[in-house]
């Protein structure tokens, strides 16, 4: 099974985050970044997602951590082959989390 990971992950360019090891950032938007990462587990277990973490200024603001946990809970009802699954949601150090799959694709704005 092919995960659109990269085996070749340079840990020079990487982050620890909880049980993530966070590299390549895909985007970023007024209330969070994505970035592409490796969740790791027991006995050399790893799953590449899709990271969307809250932007740190905004993890003390009761409205967006709000808006960021209804996102979480609606998109983890949608079930659809051509909807990315969400697989973790939580919170590392005060920064909310989303953690899910993550679909190779061709970005059709550039």
């Amino acid at each position: 099974m092919h995960d659109g990971q990269d085996s070749s992950t340079d840990s020079r360019h990487s982050e620890e985050f909880g049980p993530y090891l966070v590299y390549e950032r895909l985007g970023i938007g007024g209330m969070a970044t994505v970035h592409r990462a490796k969740k790791r587990g027991i006995e050399g277990f790893e799953r590449g997602v899709a990271l969307k973490r809250m932007l740190p200024h905004l993890t003390h603001d009761a409205e967006f951590i709000s808006s960021f946990v209804h996102e979480a809970r609606l998109a983890s009802l949608l079930a659809h082959p051509a909807i990315a699954h969400v697989y973790d949601f939580g919170q590392i150090d005060g920064v909310y989390y989303i953690a899910m799959e993550h679909v190779e694709a061709v970005d059709v704005l550039h």
